[in-house]
């Protein structure tokens, strides 16, 4: 499905201008701003340390998100999702005194929720993908104050939906005898092609690495 912009449309400021060039005007751009403020979905974290060794500790926990914040402003997710994970640390006397880190989670389907705007009922109901969390990281001290560290954070989403660009050709021209309605719209000719889009439902990965440096200015601060 397309859509042809109306450059008379008095009511869209610049569309005139954008579509001047275009016939039909299937391109515009428009932008606008808003804002909101309040509170955001609220987590819960449960740890507990499993094994604690001189230099090998292993921590499992469970962080549990209510959905207090309001989704129809993006303050939140609007549902409530469950996310039990693990970690494993471990401390080594290599060339500089090191802590490295493997973290996991993994977030249950949580309950279904709503695509609703204000005064409307709603229309649409969803649910939030599952995903496994996975966070890699070490800390490697450069001098007696100063460490270097590294975190790569990465997340599988299973299921979830996405936006993909296609195009599609309209049916153009008709013609034919006409039948007895009066219409002679029985043979139809290659029409134009048209940029749509659509979704579809994949698996998804994203990485994200972080890389940085913290400075100890007190013995007892960091």
């Amino acid at each position: 499905m397309w859509h042809s912009f109306n450059p008379s449309n008095t009511t869209v400021p610049g569309l005139a201008s954008q579509c001047a060039s275009q016939v039909p005007c299937l391109n515009a751009t428009f932008s606008d701003s808003n804002s909101a403020v309040g509170i955001g979905d609220v987590v819960l974290r449960g740890k507990y340390t499993v094994y604690k060794g001189e230099r090998l500790a292993n921590r499992a926990g469970v962080d549990v998100r209510l959905p207090s914040g309001d989704a129809t402003n993006f303050l939140g997710s609007g549902a409530t999702g469950v996310e039990p994970f693990g970690v494993i640390s471990y401390s080594c006397a290599c060339y500089a005194p090191c802590l490295g880190g493997l973290r996991g989670k993994r977030r249950f389907r949580s309950r279904r929720f709503e695509h609703r705007a204000r005064g409307y009922k709603p229309r649409r109901q969803g649910s939030l993908p599952n995903r496994l969390l996975y966070t890699v990281g070490a800390d490697v001290r450069v001098t007696g104050r100063l460490t270097a560290a590294f975190d790569l954070y990465g997340q599988r989403l299973f299921g979830s939906p996405e936006l993909v660009s296609q195009t599609y050709t309209d049916y153009g021209n008709c013609s034919g005898p006409t039948n007895a309605d009066g219409v002679n719209c029985t043979v139809y000719t290659p029409g134009t092609t048209h940029p749509d889009i659509t979704q579809k439902i994949t698996n998804e990965n994203i990485i994200d690495a972080s890389l940085g440096l913290k400075y100890r200015l007190w013995s007892r601060w960091s």
